[in-house]
């Protein structure tokens, strides 16, 4: 008699076999998020280092930039970039130079700038360097349109007041329930006299985080297309933070946030949402800045612990103000002291607004850091 397998016994093996992979397979997927996940937190690290020789080199943190929209041509001059007091672009593009990637710094061409990947600008466990085909300029013509690599980090903007008795700035956070008019109003200034949430840098801004707006409001040429003919000119808005000295944060490095990663809509990854479409490269726009004055959530969140649907411009999309992250749990945030933590998404926000202020006296007698790993 010849030995053989029965079809039985065969059937049996494949079923054992698919219960083993079954098995597994949670086990296998769990391994490759720890990976990414300890992957973007290595990232964040040497963003929060490149800050750090940032200050060596300026003696101040780098500004998160003017306004969306903005040209690399009017903020240089003879091919070199402004530096933090007059830069218009982010914080992304200001350490270039510190991250290895000072040929990118150097270009002084816009689009060719916009086109340029950095991988250490998104996190693995949501997506690869992914290209947006974005608004060329913030007043350019309608269509015209060029080629953006979107941004998995931003820098934190506390929602602040200021204390008309002491002049402190006191925490103001906002919850769910605001509408999208305060969130905007948080987000660009407390103060916008005569212009729109889009204009540059106004008088009597409020920006109490590590990374301020840039103080440098240009005021020619009047056209954005018009850069790089003639010289920029401009003037400094009047009473606004200067970029970020260590000893102007009183609140103590190691107790203040100064970039995270950001919410992304998961079904949004590769672009279409007016917070998350032009990129790295975007000056003070949510692109490269997020409040900590709204609750963080997880990109998964869906139904009804989704993140509160908002109007703008006669658009209706996801909070675009978040923080938050492709990750299960918490989201990770770098710290002026260059420490990179993990914040949980039910952190109470009070603490977490505490920790995007630079400089509260209030916040810092009473900051508890609870949800912080």
């Amino acid at each position: 008699m010849r030995r053989a397998f029965t079809l039985v016994e065969l059937l049996v093996v494949i079923a054992i076999i698919g219960i083993l992979v079954a098995l597994l397979l949670p086990a296998v997927q769990a391994a490759r998020e720890a990976a990414r996940r300890t992957k973007c937190k290595n990232q964040l690290k040497n963003i929060a280092l490149a800050m750090q020789n940032h200050v060596d080199t300026y003696g101040v943190f780098p500004t998160a930039g003017a306004t969306w929209g903005e040209p690399i041509e009017c903020y240089s001059q003879g091919g070199n970039p402004f530096g933090p007091q007059k830069q218009g672009l982010s914080w992304a593009f200001q350490i270039l130079p510190f991250i290895e990637e000072g040929s990118l710094h150097s270009i002084g061409d816009n689009t060719a700038l916009l086109g340029g990947t950095v991988p250490l600008y998104n996190c693995p466990s949501r997506r690869p360097p992914t290209a947006y085909e974005a608004q060329r300029l913030r007043d350019g013509p309608e269509g015209d349109t060029v080629t953006a690599y979107l941004m998995d980090y931003a820098s934190a903007q506390p929602g602040t007041t200021l204390n008309a008795s002491t002049g402190s700035p006191l925490v103001d956070a906002k919850r769910d329930g605001d509408n999208g008019t305060r969130m905007r109003s948080l987000f660009w200034s407390l103060s916008l006299p005569g212009g729109g949430t889009g204009s540059r840098p106004p008088d009597n801004g409020v920006y109490d985080g590590v990374i301020v707006r840039s103080p440098w409001r240009m005021t020619s040429p009047a056209s954005l297309s018009g850069c790089g003919s003639t010289p920029s000119q401009g003037v400094v808005a009047a009473n606004v933070a200067s970029p970020t000295r260590f000893a102007k944060i009183t609140d103590g490095s190691s107790k203040t946030m100064v970039i995270g990663e950001k919410y992304v809509d998961a079904t949004l990854y590769e672009g279409n949402d007016p917070s998350d479409d032009r990129g790295w490269l975007d000056g003070w726009d949510t692109d490269t800045v997020r409040l900590t004055a709204t609750q963080p959530y997880p990109d998964s969140a869906t139904g009804a612990s989704a993140p509160p649907v908002i109007t703008h411009s006669g658009n209706v999309y996801r909070e675009s103000f978040l923080f938050g992250s492709a990750h299960p749990g918490a989201f990770h945030a770098a710290f002026a002291d260059g420490a990179v933590h993990g914040i949980s998404y039910d952190v109470d926000l009070y603490v977490f607004n505490s920790l995007g202020t630079r400089n509260g006296t209030a916040v810092e007698e009473t900051i508890d850091l609870t949800g912080v790993q």
